[in-house]
């Protein structure tokens, strides 16, 4: 443990008490941070005969052979979630841009920066979401969401057949390969269903394409747990889609120009 960090996990051998005075006599954690930590997501119970969950709210009460995990880290407790923007709104689903401070949702530490938490904080309360695209937490800028059964149904079916195109860019301040070579400098690298490269390279970059492939690929398809936000270098600039519905053609855009500007 540290001032600014803490995680640990306690089996209950009594009944009765809430998960806040339960914690507040087991951990060196005021009250006021342990609410802090369950807000965001870092509380967890490990019933006995069931699966583990994350508590939210500590009034919640301790039954006998539970076992509480907290884990407490100060910079993420005091990082506020950048809400998600809409940017094309078409009843039964909807484009919007997804904040870079997004997390996997297994992060023990907390989940307020989840796409999860994300989409029922900033979407209609009236207005469920049944599918997102592309879910890969790695990946800000534009998302998909779904807000009808069947069309997410439809919609599935299509992206599994190739039918919804998305682009994929890669920033880097600077890259360089174990020689030293700079493969992007303050450029961006996109990829197209992360398989064909197109974008401005550094010059002497040529002929290391492939490694950069796949080098932006891993970092799209990780998905290990980590307790610190996610640096994103891969953003969604571009989705091309068939309405489901009516046949329209639906291309929406980032700027070329910036990324903080939408377009469509």
């Amino acid at each position: 443990m540290t001032d600014n960090q803490y995680a640990n996990g306690f089996v209950s051998d009594r009944a009765g008490i809430s998960i806040l005075d339960f914690l507040a006599d087991e951990t060196p954690l005021s009250k006021s941070c342990i609410k802090q930590v369950a807000q965001v997501g870092g509380v967890w119970r490990m019933p006995e005969d069931g699966e583990p969950e994350r508590v939210h709210r500590v009034k919640e009460q301790v039954k006998l052979g539970d076992e509480i995990h907290i884990y407490y880290d100060e910079a993420l407790v005091n990082t506020k979630p950048f809400p998600m923007e809409l940017v094309q709104d078409f009843d039964t689903f909807s484009i919007w841009k997804k904040p870079a401070s997004i997390m996997p949702e297994q992060s023990l530490y907390c989940d307020h920066l989840s796409l999860e938490r994300a989409i029922g904080r900033d979407t209609p309360a009236d207005r469920d979401c049944y599918w997102a695209y592309p879910m890969q937490p790695e990946i800000g800028g534009l998302i998909l969401l779904v807000h009808a059964k069947n069309i997410a149904a439809k919609l599935a079916v299509l992206e599994e057949q190739g039918g919804i195109a998305i682009d994929i860019s890669v920033f880097a301040p600077e890259l360089t390969t174990l020689e030293g070579i700079t493969l992007m400098d303050e450029s961006a690298l996109g990829i197209r269903d992360q398989e064909s490269v197109r974008g401005v390279l550094a010059e002497n970059a040529q002929g290391y394409e492939d490694d950069l492939v796949e080098w932006a690929t891993e970092r799209m398809q990780s998905a290990g747990d980590t307790s610190e936000p996610i640096n994103h270098i891969l953003c969604c600039s571009k989705i091309s889609l068939t309405h489901p519905a009516n046949g329209e053609n639906i291309i929406t855009s980032l700027s070329d120009s910036s990324h903080d500007k939408l377009t469509t």
